[in-house]
């Protein structure tokens, strides 16, 4: 499996955690890689991580909302509305295929900069926020 990680901030290259997930994977025979920007996306990517909170999710879903990618966020702070797994978690489930993948409804309106990644779920005990391609690790 090749899977490309966006960072949110520079820091995180060397923090324990982000260093441990990467080791994780790339010995479970992951092909992993840093990519800043949807251009630096190799081809046959199967998947994009997004390490650090809900601002660096919410630049990675734009890359990979681009390159029709899932996207996970891994989360490196105290709370995690859309970047909710923790690193010690991922590589485990991502190794053992112990996630799922939502394919959302985008929505692109016209005349604005960008896109619109939502769906909006409306039950009578919650409002659910969710972007298109978000991988699920349960």
């Amino acid at each position: 499996m090749r899977i490309a990680i966006y960072i949110g901030k520079e820091e995180f290259l060397t923090d324990q955690r982000v260093v441990s997930l990467v080791a994780e994977l790339d010995e479970g025979g992951c092909d992993t890689y840093y990519a800043a920007a949807s251009g630096e996306i190799k081809e046959d990517t199967d998947m994009l991580l997004s390490i650090g909170g809900d601002g660096t999710f919410l630049k990675a879903a734009m890359i990979a909302f681009e390159k029709s990618l899932p996207v996970t966020g891994v989360n490196l702070g105290r709370m995690g509305f859309l970047s909710e797994n923790r690193p010690e978690d991922v590589a485990q489930a991502v190794l053992s295929n112990d996630y799922t993948v939502e394919n959302l409804v985008t929505v692109v309106p016209e005349g604005t900069k960008g896109n619109l990644v939502l769906r909006v779920i409306i039950e009578r005990s919650r409002l659910e926020l969710r972007f298109e391609n978000v991988c699920a690790i349960e």
